[in-house]
């Protein structure tokens, strides 16, 4: 809970916006009297630093940051700092406004985002057991239904796709004998990325049972690299659906299809694979906020791949 002020600080600036926001915006009571008492509190902790003379002209960013990271030790939680720091941009955005202030010292600071939960991770000894699940018996499973369905679980975990970009492959983006899968990412844009022995002869079996299928034969969508038991291509909704029933008999009822590209990056970055690799791999545009985009050459990350990846050898 927010520590209330030990006494409330007279300020004609802050009189005056709760009066702009009492009369000109019509704001409710809750709202006026959380932003007086966020404002009050800024009041305080300047005052106990010392630098109550400089509220509110002389006041900067890292004023305001200072007063933030205090609550923050204190346990305020992310959305209460959230709404504190909107309480005090409106205030230093009316005084800029109205002219009392020539600059907003709050505009440059950015939102407070709110804490991602932890993406489901699964352990390596998770991951093989998944692998070793026989679904078969679960329904009436084909042998070519069967074989697809592994093929792509090793192939979501080989490669650290998206659900997305793996029912996007067609038979044209995959090389056995290269083991390189060319996947089709956000905006279109195309990676290479490695798959191990595992991937190979799971995909190589699966394409093998599914020549053999009826439906294939003048199918619509052939040139998919998986298809349904129809012969069209698969959904990513059908993937998320089918991985259930594995998941489950593993174990981890909450893992999903996605579960298995945070398990590839995981178990990669604790096999010695660096960030930059994992980012290539994986397709994404930034590795942190502050950081660069970084290419590597394709042989480079080969060989990252092949050491590190729990699957790449027999």
């Amino acid at each position: 809970m927010d520590a209330e002020p030990m006494n409330r600080l007279e300020h004609p600036d802050l009189e005056l916006f709760l009066k702009h926001l009492r009369y000109e915006r019509n704001a409710s009571a809750h709202t006026i009297d959380a932003y007086e008492h966020d404002l009050q509190q800024l009041l305080v902790a300047l005052q106990k630093n010392g630098r109550l003379e400089l509220f509110p002209s002389r006041i900067q960013p890292a004023h305001i940051r200072q007063h933030l990271a205090t609550l923050a030790e204190q346990g305020l939680s992310r959305a209460s700092l959230e709404r504190k720091l909107a309480g005090i941009r409106a205030f230093f955005r009316h005084m800029n406004v109205c002219g009392r202030l020539s600059s907003n010292p709050a505009r440059s600071l950015r939102p407070i985002r709110k804490r991602k939960p932890l993406p489901t991770v699964l352990s390596e000894a998770e991951t093989e057991k998944l692998f070793g699940v026989d679904v078969s018996h679960m329904e009436k499973y084909s042998e070519f239904l069967r074989k697809r369905d592994e093929a792509m679980w090793e192939m979501l975990y080989a490669t650290g796709c998206r659900v997305s970009e793996l029912v996007g492959l067609n038979l044209e983006d995959v090389s056995l004998r290269e083991q390189i899968a060319r996947i089709r990412g956000k905006g279109k844009k195309e990676r290479l990325v490695p798959f191990g022995a595992k991937a190979r002869d799971a995909v190589q079996t699966y394409l093998e049972v599914r020549r053999r299928h009826p439906a294939v034969a003048g199918a619509e969508n052939e040139e998919a690299l998986f298809l349904n038991y129809k012969g069209g291509r698969m959904t990513s909704r059908s993937v998320e659906r089918l991985f259930k029933k594995p998941a489950t008999a593993a174990g981890r009822a909450d893992a999903t299809p996605h579960s298995m590209r945070h398990s590839f990056a995981t178990h990669m970055l604790t096999r010695g694979a660096d960030l930059r690799s994992i980012q290539e791999l994986l397709g994404h545009e930034h590795l942190s906020t502050t950081e660069k985009y970084t290419h590597l050459d394709f042989a480079q990350l080969l060989r990252i791949y092949s050491k590190a990846h729990p699957r790449a050898k027999k």
